[in-house]
């Protein structure tokens, strides 16, 4: 039963008092005996209705409180939730600001590509080197693999990602489509920076090589 409800019983607790008590006053001014079994069944019925009406008010006084509980509780939960977002858009802010140097972008993802291997059960100096110098070469990997039969395999770490968070922020679906050419051809040149740093040699390496963007999203491009 809701507060509606609940004032409308009231009120026809108290409508239906108010003739009984109109009837009551109208036996009074016949004084014979059916007039005072009449009185009788009447102040009865005033009396029962007298005592209902007091007990919905009691409901309607807990419903009051409850509901105010409730309200407040609300509030509360309102009030967390709010708190929670803006923490959550602060963070974003600061990550946005710490990403937007270059050499932050590249430590940032050397901690991630750690982060899988680690999981992967891959340990450093025995699965894998860091920043190790190409035999025969200047360039520095971020990561090579020990392989078996003495073989490597190098990684390095690209996190291309300024026409990424333009794409995110982009207003309209044209922007949104330019943003997004520009991160692709982006990845396509980091692709090929990689190729010209000598990280394959057919007498150490395998016939490959990796570039690990750290943003599973990105693969969805």
């Amino acid at each position: 039963m809701d507060a509606g409800d609940l004032l409308m019983v009231l009120f026809t607790a108290a409508a239906t008092a108010c003739v009984v008590g109109i009837a009551l006053g109208r036996q009074a001014r016949v004084p014979d005996e059916a007039a005072d079994a009449g009185e009788g069944r009447l102040r009865g019925q005033l009396e029962s209705m007298t005592a209902e009406l007091a007990r919905m008010r009691d409901v309607v006084a807990v419903f009051e409180r409850d509901r105010a509980a409730q309200y407040g509780e609300l509030s509360g939960h309102i009030a967390a939730a709010g708190q929670r977002t803006a923490e959550l858009a602060e963070t974003t802010r600061e990550l946005r600001q710490a990403l937007s140097s270059s050499k932050a972008r590249g430590q940032w993802g050397e901690r991630m590509a750690e982060d899988v291997l680690r999981l992967a059960g891959l340990l450093e100096g025995v699965n894998y080197r860091r920043q190790t110098t190409v035999e025969g070469g200047r360039s520095i990997p971020d990561f090579t693999f020990l392989l078996p039969r003495g073989l490597q395999l190098h990684m390095d770490v690209k996190f291309p990602l300024d026409n990424y968070l333009h794409y995110l922020s982009a207003e309209t679906d044209s922007e949104r489509a330019a943003h997004k050419a520009q991160f692709l051809r982006d990845v396509r040149a980091r692709v090929r920076e990689l190729n010209g740093r000598g990280y394959i040699d057919p007498e150490t390496t395998v016939d490959c090589m990796l570039l690990f963007i750290p943003n599973e999203q990105l693969y969805a491009f």
